[in-house]
């Protein structure tokens, strides 16, 4: 194996590392961002007041703070996967290539290029990402058991939140109350 491919190889191995490493952690500050904020919108939407103004459709939205968090989160998903699938790939030509199993035209850098962009395209002819495809990945990945029960979770207490317990009518709200009087 040529030393500058090596070298080349080395150098994406170390960069793909930094931007796994990366990806984790802002996997887990959406999370804790979604949560936060999904969660202070309902709070706010259940005690405002005057209340007749944050009625269901205010609790409802304040519950779907939480979706974008959810999609930001997902397409983090969908380049770790890549990134990571890139790493397996190296892993394995370094192997042959180092340990002489591999054909030189295998551990030519013209035929290494471009990979990981191959990978989150969707296919070795494609330059860009078909928008159809990509949904249809990103909604894999908002499925994957490391995205969604976060934000699944604040987003189904936000709608348990809206369905039952969404702010009284202003109606409710004029009735005289009495002090002192007791609950028939």
């Amino acid at each position: 194996m040529d030393q500058t491919l090596l070298d080349a190889l080395l150098q994406e191995l170390a960069a793909l590392r930094v931007g796994a490493e990366s990806l984790a952690v802002e996997g887990l500050t959406l999370k804790a961002w979604s949560v936060t904020v999904t969660a202070a919108a309902l709070v706010a939407a259940c005690l405002a007041r005057p209340v007749d103004r944050a009625g269901r459709g205010v609790v409802l939205m304040a519950a779907l703070v939480a979706v974008p968090f959810w999609i930001a989160d997902a397409h983090a998903r969908l380049l770790q996967i890549a990134q990571a699938a890139r790493l397996d790939e190296i892993g394995a030509l370094l192997t042959r290539c180092l340990g002489g199993g591999a054909d030189l035209a295998e551990c030519d850098p013209a035929a290494l290029g471009g990979a990981l962009q191959t990978e989150i395209a969707g296919g070795p002819d494609s330059v860009v990402v078909p928008p159809l495809a990509y949904l249809t990945e990103l909604g894999d990945a908002m499925t994957d058991p490391a995205v969604w029960p976060a934000h699944a979770a604040i987003l189904a207490i936000g709608l348990v939140a809206a369905a039952l317990a969404a702010p009284r009518a202003e109606a409710e709200l004029r009735q005289p109350t009495r002090r002192g009087a007791r609950w028939r």
